[in-house]
């Protein structure tokens, strides 16, 4: 279960802990009612998990109008973010070096055709699934190459895609979307725009109905995800996603 806390979850928290936590980020700062039913567990749960997560500094309890209410603590947070983005980067010699930062960006790219993904969704024919495209800083042709797949196969196989990305990649390709796109059917198909943390993994993600799988860009591994709990927690964190940025629909907008 260790890819959890390093892939799956954004900060390294365990199943329960990134639900409560998701929630607080959401919807911002909540009183302890409030949040056990955002996170869809139990009150006595929350109030353990929230008195952990107040410890270890990411949460904080502030006292308003004669109760208390949780918010995230913004600075922990984002040191945190930094140290999980420079886990997943290359090294500083290959950021640094343009001849290995080149190289380093032609695997990627390589490597982001290299998924069967036809054959990882096939059966899933006409469903709802749930995508997640990681951003790929060094190499943003493959992070667009990898979108572009992923809709493609959604088409073939009539799939009601809904694909988590950060702002960045249709902001600043939307000409190359549109033009790869075209011809393609993207009915029911969908972007969910989110904030940038979301997409900082190391790790592309599709959630079906009963399994999961984590693609991982630069070294082409594939992590299938059988575990009914863990499933359900990969739902949860995408439909707190999908809540915090704005939905695109495909179709309409690569007219």
């Amino acid at each position: 279960m260790n890819f959890l806390v390093d892939q799956l979850r954004l900060l390294g928290l365990n199943d329960k802990e990134t639900r409560v936590f998701t929630a607080l980020a959401t919807f911002g700062r909540m009183n302890m009612t409030k949040l056990a039913a955002r996170s869809g567990l139990a009150r006595t749960t929350v109030d353990a998990i929230v008195r952990r997560l107040c410890t270890q500094g990411l949460f904080v309890r502030e006292k308003v109008r004669g109760h208390y209410e949780y918010r995230v603590v913004l600075p922990e947070l984002v040191g945190r973010l930094d140290v999980l983005r420079t886990k997943l980067q290359p090294d500083t010699e290959a950021a640094e070096n343009p001849t290995v930062a080149a190289r380093t960006a032609e695997v990627a790219k390589a490597q982001a055709h290299s998924f069967d993904l036809d054959g990882l969704l096939e059966k899933y024919t006409g469903d709802r699934v749930r995508g997640l495209i990681v951003r790929t800083e060094q190499n943003a042709q493959a992070t667009l190459e990898r979108f572009v797949a992923l809709q493609a196969v959604a088409a073939r196989h009539a799939l009601r895609l809904e694909t988590l990305v950060c702002r960045a990649l249709l902001r600043n390709n939307k000409e190359a979307l549109r033009e790869r796109l075209q011809g393609v059917v993207l009915s029911g198909q969908f972007a969910h725009v989110v904030p940038e943390a979301y997409c900082a993994g190391a790790h592309d993600m599709l959630v079906m109905r009963d399994s999961g799988i984590l693609l991982d860009p630069v070294q082409g591994s594939i992590t299938h995800v059988q575990d009914g709990d863990v499933v359900r927690s990969m739902n949860h964190l995408f439909a707190m996603a999908s809540e915090t940025g704005w939905r695109v629909d495909l179709a309409d907008w690569i007219t």
